[in-house]
C-alpha cells in the first residue's frame, strides 16, 4: 500500500514522504525507518499518527463509527454506524469498548471494554507488539 506522510519531527524540518508498505508492516517499523532517514539519527523514532486524522477528545464517552454524530468519524460504508465507544477519564486514560464484533486493537480482537494505552514508541514497547 502507498502512504503519503507529512513528518513534523522536532529534530528535523517538516518533510513530505511517500512510502510503500506491506499490510503486515507495523507502525513501529515505519517509525524506525523514518528515524533512520534523519540527517542526524537519534535512535528514538518519531511519534506517528495513522489514518490521516487526529481527534482531540474531551472527558466523557464518544462514539467511533460512520454515523454523522460519531465524534470519531469513519468513512468506510461497510462499517456500522457505531463501531466502538471510547471513554476519556479525568486522568487522561482511555477505555475502549467494542459495539460490533470484529474490532481490533493492535491487531487483536476486543471481546469487551479494555484500556486503550497511550502510544509508547520506546524500543522495548515496539518489540512487544
Amino acid at each position: 500500500m502507498r502512504l503519503q506522510l507529512t513528518v513534523a519531527d522536532p529534530s528535523t524540518a517538516v518533510i513530505e514522504y511517500q512510502v510503500e508498505a506491506a499490510p503486515e508492516n507495523t507502525v513501529g517499523e515505519l517509525a524506525e525507518a523514518l528515524a533512520a532517514r534523519r540527517p542526524e539519527p537519534t535512535g528514538t523514532p518519531p511519534a506517528i499518527f495513522v489514518a490521516g486524522a487526529t481527534y482531540q477528545l474531551d472527558l466523557g464517552e464518544h462514539t467511533i463509527g460512520t454515523a454523522s454524530v460519531s465524534r470519531v468519524g469513519l468513512t468506510d460504508p461497510s462499517l456500522a454506524p457505531v463501531m466502538a465507544s471510547v471513554r476519556v477519564l479525568p486522568d487522561g486514560r482511555c477505555r475502549l469498548r467494542p459495539e460490533q464484533p470484529g474490532l481490533l486493537l493492535d491487531r487483536v480482537e476486543l471481546d469487551g471494554e479494555q484500556a486503550w494505552p497511550p502510544a509508547d514508541n520506546s524500543p522495548s514497547a515496539r518489540r512487544g507488539r
